[in-house]
Parts: C-alpha cells; structure tokens; sequence
C-alpha cells in the first residue's frame, strides 16, 4: 500500500428481508429511466383448475387424471432487481466468471 492509498474495512449485513430463492431464468430489460431491470423465476407446470380422481368400492384411489389440453408451463416471478447500467455490467460479468469456474471453463 502506497502512501497515497488507503483501505476500508467492509461489513457484509443480511437485512430483516433477505432470502435466499432459486432461479430458472430471468426476464427483464431497460426501464424507461434508463435502468436495467430483471424478474428472476422458477419455471413448473401450470397447476390444474381441477382433477379427476378414481376411487374403488373401499374408497381407495385408484387413478388420478387431469384434462392434458390445459396443460402450461408457469414462469413464477421471484423477485426484480433495478440497476444502474454500470452495476448491471459488473453483476454479468461477476456470474459469467463464477460460471466459468463451476465448469472448468476458461
């Protein structure tokens, strides 16, 4: 460290609503102020308006069926996250070199 220089002691400290969410991809882009916005989500099939269970004489299920032309996929937003353009570039090139690292990948 030069005369010039000096350092700062970083906290790191969770606020009262952190939380930790998984992630199957994102949907987002610029906002009108110039900001980037992205929606993580988790992708599942669409739950059923309603379902068809067989039961037998004793009442115990034997099939459960639902109709296969609702079938959809959901894309459940889990949370947005605003940037500056600046920050946004950082954030991408932080997750591409933590990729990298996962797969071997140089």
């Amino acid at each position: 460290m030069s005369d010039k220089t000096k350092t700062i002691p970083v906290t790191f400290k969770k606020s009262k609503d952190y939380r930790t969410i998984s992630a199957h991809g994102a949907y987002g882009g610029v906002t009108p102020s110039g900001e980037v916005i992205t929606h993580l989500f988790i992708e599942h099939e669409t739950f059923p308006d309603d379902l068809i269970i067989e039961i037998d004489e004793k009442g115990q299920r034997i099939k459960e069926t639902r109709n296969t032309k609702d079938l959809k996929m959901t894309r459940e937003l889990q949370v947005g996250i605003v940037m500056s353009p600046g920050v946004a570039k950082v954030v991408g090139e932080w997750l591409i070199s933590n990729s990298k690292k996962v797969t071997g990948e140089k």
